[in-house]
């Protein structure tokens, strides 16, 4: 069950876009130096469907880009979200996950 803390809009974590940033808890790397200790906890709303639909209903098109920060405890969890979103927002929305603390990965919904 994936679980979030919070969210935001976000400009700087995806070029050119402007971001809906989702903090996903749980996270299981306890890196050193983190600066999210707060999200290393399994505590927060649950992220499903419907309420990954209610916080997207809430933004409309003014977000061009839904950012999974976190899920390294849940990969497919997030990525059938991912996956949701880019659905949803019939390709008019950017999709990305972060891979393995390397790079950001976008989600084009063309690929399906």
């Amino acid at each position: 069950m994936v679980r979030y803390h919070n969210f935001d809009i976000v400009f700087a974590e995806i070029p050119c876009e402007t971001t809906l940033a989702i903090n996903i808890t749980n996270c299981p790397n306890r890196c050193r130096g983190c600066h999210s200790l707060h999200l290393q906890a399994d505590m927060g709303r649950v992220l499903d469907e419907a309420e990954l639909c209610g916080i997207l209903a809430r933004y409309g098109r003014s977000v061009t880009c839904v950012c999974f920060m976190g899920g390294d405890a849940a990969p497919h969890e997030i990525a059938a979200l991912a996956e949701l979103t880019a659905e949803d927002a019939n390709a008019l929305m950017q999709t990305a996950l972060r891979e393995e603390n390397r790079a950001y990965v976008q989600i084009d919904p063309a690929e399906k």
